[in-house]
């Protein structure tokens, strides 16, 4: 060992054995999960400030293609009368697999927790 290291290891010998208040550990634990519970919060704050900066760099990107380049205007064609029961088979058949998807996930999360 050092020198100093032998110094401070004579010195903490000499302290008298005292036990720590019986809350101390409850406070100390509540002081340690409040900074997890700001860092936390801090960030998911920085998280949504992403996003946003994000999203209004979209919009704005978007808005200045629209304005500055001479785009054609968009046409959207309505589909025939008769293939309107297809695109409904098709979105109902969607919706119930999501259905089935989700109560599945469900079901797994119960099981494994």
């Amino acid at each position: 060992m050092k020198p100093e290291e032998k110094w401070l290891e004579e010195l903490f010998k000499q302290l008298p054995d005292e036990e720590l208040p019986a809350a101390f550990r409850d406070r100390v634990m509540q002081q340690v999960y409040a900074e997890a519970k700001r860092a936390h919060q801090r960030s998911e704050r920085w998280g949504w400030v992403a996003i946003i900066a994000a999203s209004l760099c979209m919009i704005g990107l978007a808005v200045l293609v629209f304005l500055y380049l001479d785009l054609p205007p968009v046409r959207v064609a309505l589909p025939e009368s008769d293939s309107w029961l297809f695109f409904f088979y098709i979105g109902v058949l969607t919706l119930l697999l999501l259905g089935a998807d989700h109560l599945f996930r469900q079901y797994v999360k119960r099981k494994h927790s």
